[in-house]
């Protein structure tokens, strides 16, 4: 997926990018996560002169990150 394109440029293959999320805790509880907000959730989801459906989509994809983030931590909490 293209979305995933710097992580298999960084480790050289879709397979030791996974093995990465999966046995590297700090990546999945820390690194990740930081970036996740960095990236969706500390950016404006419209402003003046954007087309109205672009702040939709940024609000939806806000959305997710969100339930991602909900997700995650009830995970590490049992």
């Amino acid at each position: 997926p293209t979305e995933y394109e710097a992580g298999i440029q960084l480790t050289g293959s879709w397979g030791e990018w996974q093995r990465i999320k999966r046995e590297w805790p700090e990546f999945r509880d820390k690194i990740l996560i930081d970036w996740l907000c960095g990236a969706f959730l500390h950016q404006p989801t419209w402003a003046p002169g954007y087309d109205t459906d672009f702040g939709f989509y940024r609000e939806g994809q806000n959305t997710l990150i969100r339930e991602i983030l909900l997700r995650s931590e009830r995970a590490k909490n049992g």
